[in-house]
């Protein structure tokens, strides 16, 4: 007679049936929740806005004016601390535009966005820096303070100058139709800063240059570049210092719930075409607003 033994605590699958990972995220794709769900606010993306608009980006809002608007708000990519807001989403954003070369959503001047503000409670992914994740390897707490970077359009860990060193020239370069305006920094001795770092600029005149400010880029050593708070009058008549800044003064008001290596889906974008496309081995923070 024929046995078969069967052991019911005992399971198999075919092999590789189940060998392709599928818990990562997709950058600005908030997790689904009945609690935040109304939350998720809509508003139209601003005409004067240089580059397209898509999720998981840091905003601005502005309000339409004195009269209420159907549209809503009208929304900008925040560029400065003071400015943020909110995350940009791709939930309800059904009118992106995508094409073969740019399969990313993208959004355009006038155009509506979907986003969710800071303290609405919504899970958010947003891309990552290899520094964040390497923190989150060290088994971090949620309330971890971290920053945006708004170079880079991603969270990331704070940093600062190392000690205070003085300036040698301030000067500015004037919005153009492609590009933002910023102002570059030079500083008497090496500064020893990296994109993403918050520093406190102090005593320099016209005063529109002082401020706690992120570094953009750095071309040298000794140099810097940052967007101002305002439009200053010129380059720098009186010289100022580049000092530290407090992690609390630039922390984000959220909590960091969850983080995937390598396994998530980020937004590149090339600003000289114009084309977003998907990295499929990205790097994402889940967020709580």
């Amino acid at each position: 007679m024929s046995v078969l033994t069967v052991n019911p605590m005992q399971t198999t699958n075919a092999k590789g049936t189940f060998n392709i990972k599928s818990e990562g995220f997709i950058q600005g794709v908030a997790i689904d929740d009945p609690a935040a769900r109304y939350a998720l606010a809509f508003g139209a993306l601003s005409s004067s806005e240089i580059k397209p608009m898509w999720g998981g980006v840091a905003i601005n809002e502005l309000l339409p004016g004195v009269n209420p608007s159907a549209r809503g708000s009208n929304i900008k990519r925040a560029t400065t601390l003071s400015e943020l807001v909110g995350i940009s989403v791709f939930n309800q954003a059904h009118n992106g535009l995508v094409t073969p070369q740019s399969p990313v959503p993208l959004f355009l001047s006038n155009m509506s966005v979907s986003f969710y503000r800071f303290g609405s409670g919504a899970r958010v992914p947003v891309k990552a820096s290899d520094a964040v994740i390497a923190l989150a390897g060290t088994g971090i707490s949620v309330n971890q303070p971290l920053v945006w970077n708004f170079a880079t359009d991603s969270l990331d860990v704070f940093s600062t100058v190392a000690a205070s060193v003085d300036t040698a020239g301030i000067t500015y370069t004037s919005a153009t139709a492609a590009a933002d305006g910023f102002a570059t920094a030079t500083t008497a001795s090496a500064h020893g800063l990296a994109v993403g770092a918050y520093v406190t600029i102090t005593a320099a005149v016209p005063a529109a240059y002082n401020g706690t400010v992120q570094v953009l880029s750095v071309p040298s050593g000794t140099t810097f570049t940052y967007k101002p708070a305002s439009v200053p009058a010129g380059a720098a008549t009186t010289q100022g210092a580049v000092g530290v800044t407090t992690q609390s003064a630039v922390a984000l008001p959220v909590k960091i719930i969850e983080t995937q290596m390598g396994n998530s889906k980020t937004v590149a974008y090339d600003s000289t075409t114009g084309f977003a496309t998907w990295n499929d081995s990205g790097n994402v923070a889940v967020i709580l607003l």
